[in-house]
């Protein structure tokens, strides 16, 4: 099982103007407490205070570029952010590992702790409560994606069209999903075993509503709660 508490993954869908303000706040965070994220100890930190540095301002400035020279400066501002959100993603492992579950620690950071629910004090699989839903870059698409379990965890996701899942359907202890006849509404499964789902062809301003479940050898989560989101 993964820790109680971990780094929230919100991060991943700041605006241009935002993520690097994030990111100087966890430069600050981490590089500014050696006491706590000591660069001479194991786990080793995955990026300098330099390195990060120059992503940060790689980012804001092809996002300059981006607003002044339109669509042509696009493809370089997305290449930027995504390499800054990739190496925020490894201090945020590298934080979870050092703090060990104590949120303190991950606030310290600049990260937003997040809390798994009760069942995940008692040892049981829980369901992800962290899902964040996205546009995609074209129209008719939806990115979506849930906290990591870790390690030999596998994840699903189901999606339905203009409503909700009826509140008795649910997954049960044995893992089983069992859906009544006649549903009056298009449903989504993603069968593939990532923790971020891609879906496109969606129709334009519709509501979609997602849903998360854990897979592991021990067995499967409950859906967790819907997250909603209408098809641009």
């Amino acid at each position: 099982m993964p820790h109680q508490i971990h780094c929230s993954l919100n991060y991943h869908f700041l605006s241009a103007v935002n993520l690097p303000v994030f990111a100087d706040k966890v430069k600050t965070g981490v590089f500014g407490n050696p006491k706590n994220f000591d660069p001479s100890k194991e786990p080793s930190l995955p990026i300098t205070e330099a390195e990060l540095l120059v992503l940060i301002a790689a980012e804001q400035q092809a996002y300059a570029a981006y607003k002044q020279g339109g669509l042509s400066q696009k493809a370089p501002y997305i290449v930027a952010r995504k390499l800054l959100v990739s190496k925020l993603d490894l201090l945020a492992g590298y934080v979870e590992v050092v703090a060990a579950g104590d949120a303190g620690v991950i606030a310290l950071a600049g990260f937003e702790p997040t809390y798994f629910g009760e069942a995940g004090k008692q040892g049981l699989l829980t369901a992800p409560v962290e899902v964040i839903v996205a546009h995609g870059t074209v129209a008719g698409a939806i990115n979506a994606e849930c906290e990591s379990f870790g390690s030999a965890h596998q994840y699903g996701c189901i999606v339905t069209e203009a409503q909700p899942l009826a509140k008795d359907i649910t997954i049960d202890a044995a893992g089983h999903l069992i859906l009544p006849a006649g549903q009056g509404y298009r449903i989504f499964f993603d069968l593939n075993h990532n923790r971020k789902k891609h879906f496109t062809g969606l129709a334009k301003g519709v509501d979609y509503y997602f849903y998360f479940y854990v897979i592991n050898n021990n067995g499967v989560s409950a859906l967790s709660k819907a997250f909603t989101i209408k098809a641009n």
